[in-house]
C-alpha cells in the first residue's frame, strides 16, 4: 500500500489506484465506506474477502 500511496496521506485515492495498475472499476468496491478513499483497513478487508473467495 505505501508504494501505491503517492502523497504519502495513509490512503489510496483513486487516481493513485488506477497509477497502481488496478482496474479503476474496482476501487468503488473496496471503498467500502465510499469516502472516495481506500485505508489500510479497507483494503486488507478486501484481500481477504478475495482469499476466502478463492479458496471455496
Amino acid at each position: 500500500m505505501k508504494s501505491w500511496d503517492t502523497n504519502n496521506d495513509g490512503t489510496i485515492s483513486k487516481d493513485e489506484w488506477v497509477a497502481a495498475g488496478r482496474p479503476a472499476e474496482r476501487f468503488d468496491a473496496v471503498d467500502t465506506n465510499k469516502d472516495g478513499k481506500i485505508s489500510t483497513d479497507e483494503l486488507s478487508a478486501a484481500m481477504a474477502a478475495m482469499r476466502q473467495r478463492q479458496g471455496q
